[in-house]
């Protein structure tokens, strides 16, 4: 008798203070560090530095929101309001800049950095985790925008594949950048 293997129940939440050591070891997971350039752009990467201070800040906006199995954080989606986003930080302001010129009159958020675990990747955990995020702020927002550094090959698609408004590719940091935007 053949038993076909059962795909672990995922819940969709809000991330707790609680949570912070699993979610660090996904990031660690999905830094790539020790992935050659070529291997980080077809597995796709967590873009600049993300650590605990950089986690208890995104725990006071918008929030931070987990894919989760068991006891095993199976991914993240974090989200940064407008004004958690720094003059400082080039990158950030210039793609909410761009998504409140296509999206004229909306209240835009920050999305990211995205991780899902290896072991659960291929299960539409991003798009779940973006709906219920989403859900959760569409009264206070209008819009999302993203950005992915064009070296990351793998995230491009990702984007590309979920059908958000590309928008104008930018330069920033010694890197190319392609911000990503959509209606809530």
């Amino acid at each position: 008798m053949n038993e076909t293997a059962q795909k672990p129940s995922i819940e969709i939440r809000r991330m707790l203070e609680s949570d912070k050591p699993k979610v660090l070891e996904l990031i660690a997971e999905a830094r790539g560090d020790a992935l050659s350039p070529e291997e980080r752009a077809e597995r796709g990467f967590i873009q600049g530095t993300v650590n605990e201070g950089l986690l208890d800040a995104a725990l006071t906006g918008p929030g931070i929101y987990l894919a989760v199995s068991g006891d095993e954080v199976a991914g993240f989606v974090m989200s940064w309001g407008p004004e958690q986003i720094g003059e400082q930080n080039r990158v950030g302001t210039e793609s909410l800049r761009l998504a409140a010129e296509a999206f004229p009159g909306s209240r835009v958020f920050m999305s990211g950095p995205v991780a899902i675990s290896e072991r659960f990747q291929g299960q539409g955990l991003y798009r779940k985790m973006a709906s219920a995020r989403d859900a959760a702020l569409a009264g206070d927002f209008q819009c999302a925008v993203q950005f992915v550094d064009t070296a990351n090959v793998k995230s491009l698609n990702v984007h590309r594949h979920m059908g958000m408004t590309e928008l104008e590719q930018f330069e920033a940091n010694g890197s190319q950048f392609v911000p990503f935007a959509y209606a809530l």
